[in-house]
């Protein structure tokens, strides 16, 4: 009795897949939403993370009298917030099968490309971040501008990102 318990759940899908058409469909894309919805949430916390350090950086600096540069860490920490609440609250990047508008697997094979893209700018923010830190003085402000260069061409891939998931 144990082990069709076990079996149960697979049993019902394939009786269902059976019996109910496009369900094997609808199925699959839902769990492709549901791993878009993971890939996002993955980027959120990296991005949590590099505004973390920078808030760390922050108050480094303002415990250590360096003042210079704090006005442009503020508006980086401005810009990562917005970005990853646009990350965190963007809708998924699939339609259900039951809604009016699809993308197709070949959409969402390019949305994962946009994905790997995003972590790779993410990981070239945390890059920026150390060698804003083992900057002197004097090159801070060159470091802080690369930084928000870094942010704006995140922004430009995402939006880039939200076009591609929209059309049609």
């Amino acid at each position: 009795m144990e082990k069709s318990y076990k079996t149960f759940p697979k049993r019902l899908e394939a009786f269902a897949e059976e019996h109910v058409p496009g369900l094997r469909t609808y199925l699959r894309r839902e769990g492709i939403r549901d791993s878009d919805k993971l890939i996002r949430e993955e980027l959120v916390k990296r991005l949590d993370g590099v505004k973390k350090e920078i808030d760390r950086m922050k108050r480094d600096w303002t415990d250590s009298g360096q003042l210079t540069g704090l006005d442009l860490l503020d508006r980086a920490t401005r810009r990562i917030e917005k970005t990853r609440d646009s990350v965190k609250f963007a809708s998924r990047g699939y339609s259900g099968i039951f809604d009016p508008e699809k993308v197709a697997e070949k959409e969402l094979l390019g949305l994962l490309n946009f994905d790997k893209k995003l972590f790779k700018r993410a990981e070239g923010l945390k890059k920026d971040l150390k060698d804003l830190k083992e900057s002197d003085r004097r090159g801070v402000k060159a470091q802080l501008r690369k930084l928000e260069d870094r942010l704006t061409e995140f922004d430009d891939l995402l939006d880039q990102r939200d076009s591609y998931s929209r059309r049609e």
